[in-house]
């Protein structure tokens, strides 16, 4: 095999060229990117969800920081962001490798999720696309429903089921239609069924009797639930909706998560880590060790340390230390590419993956 074929599928040293600054303020300046962002995330990700405080802005508290930090430290070190000539382009051999990439990781990585549940958690699969319908996100979205003791209140627990509860100082009550095959597994006082029309059968409805604290715990497997009744209506005790209300199940979660994902989580993370630490990380190390194409070296190393490190700092469990190991492919694809939306786009995929996964486990 000639040598220039040999060094293309085989690790090589390759170095980068001098940096036009001196090493030590680059290596200053990735330090302190580090050391913020890890506060941010212990911070935005990890104290305040676990004390309730701005929990539902911490996603932005924490993109904010990634998106804003590289221009912050360039501006204080005084070195401008030499910002790679392709990073936001995309082509369609990038498309083409990102193909490939998914078409042998994701096989090999749901096989292997498949066998751990299997032998640590007792699961098994239960691939059934009902498995992937929700309830309506606003649901699920709850802290104590008796912080609002003069409303009506309808939420989703994390099991599935449903709480619904009048309120007890107003003189109407709740009408709550079931769909099919629904079951009432709690909370049977104050309740007034409704006559069905097979007597043999669960009720298709129920009222939740006026005057009283009346509340009553479901499970909805069909496809949609009503409320009637009269005023407004606490929707996991942070939003309220005009009654009549009737939510539905379905997968459009799935574009909301995807959404979601691309602006709040992919995106910000692999333009920090990425697209601006593993770059400056480059400059002090060199862009040594190359695989196919791609930079497999020290930036690549201690950029996916710091990244794991970020995660692990959100949710202190050690199986989070393990996002270590995607990340050094999201290195790869952003050096082998020069784009970002390459390692943004698999993100984005891999997180859907492990959630539909997730779905199919019993």
């Amino acid at each position: 095999m000639e040598p220039g074929k040999r060094q293309r599928f085989l690790p090589h040293w390759k170095p980068l060229e001098a940096a036009p600054n001196p090493l030590h303020r680059t290596g200053a300046e990735t330090t302190l990117a580090a050391l913020i962002s890890s506060a941010a995330l212990l911070l935005f990700g990890g104290l305040l969800p676990a004390f309730n405080i701005l929990s539902s802005f911490s996603s932005f508290f924490v993109a904010a920081t990634f998106l804003f930090l590289p221009m912050l430290l360039s501006k204080r070190f005084s070195r401008p962001w030499d910002v790679p000539p392709g990073t936001w382009s995309i082509s369609p051999r990038h498309l083409l490798l990102l193909l490939l990439t998914a078409m042998i990781i994701f096989p090999i990585y749901t096989a292997g999720f498949g066998l751990w549940h299997k032998h640590f958690n007792n699961s098994s699969w239960c691939i059934d696309a009902d498995r992937l319908q929700r309830w309506p996100q606003e649901l699920t979205i709850f802290e104590t429903p008796a912080q609002i003791p003069n409303s009506h209140a309808a939420w989703v627990n994390a099991n599935g089921s449903w709480t619904i509860r009048s309120a007890p100082q107003q003189d109407n009550g709740l009408l709550v239609h079931l769909p099919h095959h629904a079951c009432v597994v709690a909370g049977r006082r104050n309740i007034v069924l409704e006559p069905s029309s097979q007597p043999s059968s669960q009720p298709s409805s129920f009222r939740l009797a006026p005057g009283a604290a009346a509340s009553v715990s479901l499970l909805a497997p069909g496809d949609s639930v009503r409320i009637e009744g009269q005023g407004t209506i606490s929707l996991g005790s942070a939003n309220d909706a005009p009654l009549p209300y009737e939510a539905t199940r379905g997968i459009s979660w799935l574009l909301w998560f995807i959404i979601t994902q691309l602006v709040l989580i992919a995106l910000p993370e692999e333009f920090f880590y990425r697209g601006y630490l593993q770059h400056r990380l480059q400059h002090f190390f060199r862009r040594k060790l190359i695989l196919w194409g791609g930079d497999i070296g020290p930036a690549v190393l201690v950029t996916s340390a710091i990244f794991a490190l970020g995660h692990f700092l959100t949710i202190p469990s050690p199986y989070r230390l393990a996002v270590f190991f995607p990340s050094l492919l999201f290195g790869w694809l952003k050096d082998k590419t020069g784009s970002i939306w390459i390692p943004t786009i698999f993100h984005l995929l891999s997180n859907l993956l492990l959630e539909i996964l997730g779905h199919m486990l019993c």
